[in-house]
């Protein structure tokens, strides 16, 4: 009827026309019909985008608010670059609405800035994450000194958001500030409705615990972590097939955080527990979860391997590699660096329980995937590969095969290229594959070259305090790769944050 109307007399119908579709796509929008409300915005865009020209007085506002709402849509869709681009014209349309009247409008500018920010995030542009993000804060100080009541929760969340995207600029330690200020902020808001607030403070308990492990604060986090993990237990009571994801990585996080400080047999508890709780989401929502139980078993079998259960942290290694095999098969780039973190960790228990011929079988697999890794992105890889022929050849010599030479003269080349572009990062471990490459030539019995490769050591230790440190007796597989929770991770970024309407 609307658009019969238009057709007829454009001028008096199009402005109810552009009215009821930007409605239509709120509604479509919030019952989960995001592409039809983006195709449907787009058209009140389009409208209200000719209404401007013939009104700019009137219509601006509703276009202003047409554009923000779009670039929420467009955001859902999968289509972030252009919420980006949408997002931005929205901020400036509100900009110029704050400049004639502040007071109305000056909210609505720091509903989009915060949009953007996180459409900024979620591409990946962290510098302008941060720095929208971070007026987006100033903005909303000023209103909550007009009116707390209203705008202190918007607060807490932009302060959350913007610790986010500071970590994400590796700034942790202006992280953790801005997060406990979110943190204190949302308790207050707890003691007051705790209903509407609990999983606010529980998001910014957890966030803090993760900004405290990467500044070092371990046991501040570890405590942190647990009062995160009891606020999420109290939401999983009331909710749980919404909120147990968000227990399940809280959980991870504190695994994580008790095994950097020693308490490894607590980490094995906490882990179990976590992997119970991600194979009952795997039966939820498989393509969803699969990738998370990967990752929590595979830190599992660290704390096994940690605690010296070598024979358990075998069981969950290869179920981990499973995980992980299934997950490359249908998305090879993403998860093949994850299947060859896995299979590494598994070769390592797998040697260290004597099967040293599935370690020397598993470990010719990781190479053989980290030369694919190479030939797609050397910078990246290659020190990769070289960590994987290091064990390969550990492996081959601990059962007296002369390929270790071999082995571990790649190594060596490997790392005197790397040492070119880096030589503070890499020389101590040049250092040490020549170390171990003495040792395999020993072994075979060809003491000269061996004589060489030592005098070789000698020049480079001289060269780097650093290489002192390293050539000084530490086992080589310590040094180079041993399993740990913190490189137990996924490749790719997976963002939960969503624009704000």
């Amino acid at each position: 009827m609307g658009r019969e109307l238009t057709e007829k007399d454009r001028s008096t119908h199009l402005p109810n026309l552009s009215l009821y579709l930007h409605s239509l796509a709120v509604y479509l929008n919030t019952t989960g019909r995001s592409e039809e409300a983006a195709k449907v915005g787009e058209e009140a865009v389009h409208m209200y985008q000719e209404l401007l020209e013939k009104d700019r007085n009137t219509y601006f506002p509703n276009l202003s608010l047409s554009l923000h709402e779009l670039a929420v849509y467009l955001d859902k869709t999968g289509r972030v670059e252009e919420a980006v681009e949408v997002g931005k014209e929205a901020v400036q349309m509100r900009r110029e609405l704050v400049e004639k009247d502040r007071s109305t409008h000056l909210p609505n500018l720091a509903l989009s800035l915060c949009s953007l920010s996180i459409y900024f995030d979620k591409t990946g542009r962290f510098e302008e994450a941060v720095k929208v993000g971070e007026e987006t804060v100033q903005i909303r100080r000023e209103l909550v000194k007009k009116d707390p009541i209203t705008y202190l929760p918007h607060l807490g969340l932009s302060l959350h958001e913007l610790a986010i995207f500071l970590g994400e600029t590796e700034r942790s330690d202006e992280a953790v500030k801005i997060i406990e200020e979110a943190v204190q902020m949302r308790r207050e808001l707890v003691g007051k409705d705790p209903n509407t607030h609990l999983l606010g403070l529980g998001l910014s308990l957890g966030s803090l615990a993760i900004f405290l492990g990467r500044t070092g604060r371990l046991e501040e986090a570890v405590k942190i972590g647990e009062e995160a993990i009891q606020v999420s237990r109290d939401l999983v009571n009331k909710d749980r097939n919404t909120y147990l994801p968000n227990l399940s990585r809280l959980l991870q996080e504190l695994a994580n955080h008790l095994d950097k400080i020693g308490r490894s047999e607590e980490a094995v508890k906490v882990g179990e527990e976590t992997i119970q709780m991600r194979r009952e989401l795997v039966e939820m929502d498989r393509n969803t979860h699969l990738p998370d139980l990967g990752l929590s078993l595979c830190s599992l079998a660290i704390f096994f391997n940690r605690t010296g259960r070598s024979e358990e942290a075998v069981r969950v290694g290869e179920e981990a590699v499973q995980v992980f095999r299934e997950l490359a098969e249908k998305h090879r780039n993403t998860y093949l660096p994850s299947l060859s973190r896995s299979l590494n960790d598994l070769a390592w228990y797998l040697y260290k329980t004597g099967r040293s011929e599935e370690a020397v079988e598993i470990g010719e697999e990781v190479v053989q995937m980290d030369r694919e890794s190479v030939e797609k992105d050397r910078t990246i890889h290659l020190p990769k590969l070289g960590r994987s022929l290091n064990d390969l050849a550990l492996y081959l010599d601990g059962m007296g095969r002369s390929e270790a030479v071999e082995v571990g003269e790649q190594v060596v080349a490997i790392y005197r290229e790397l040492v070119l572009e880096d030589p503070e990062t890499h020389l101590p471990q040049l250092v040490v594959t020549l170390k171990s490459l003495a040792d395999y030539l020993r072994n075979a019995y060809r003491d000269e070259d061996a004589s060489k490769i030592r005098e070789e050591i000698s020049t480079s230790v001289n060269a780097s305090p650093k290489a002192r440190q390293r050539a000084n007796g530490q086992e080589l597989h310590t040094v180079l790769t041993y399993p740990s929770s913190s490189g137990c991770t996924l490749v790719g970024r997976n963002s939960n944050k969503s624009a704000v309407t």
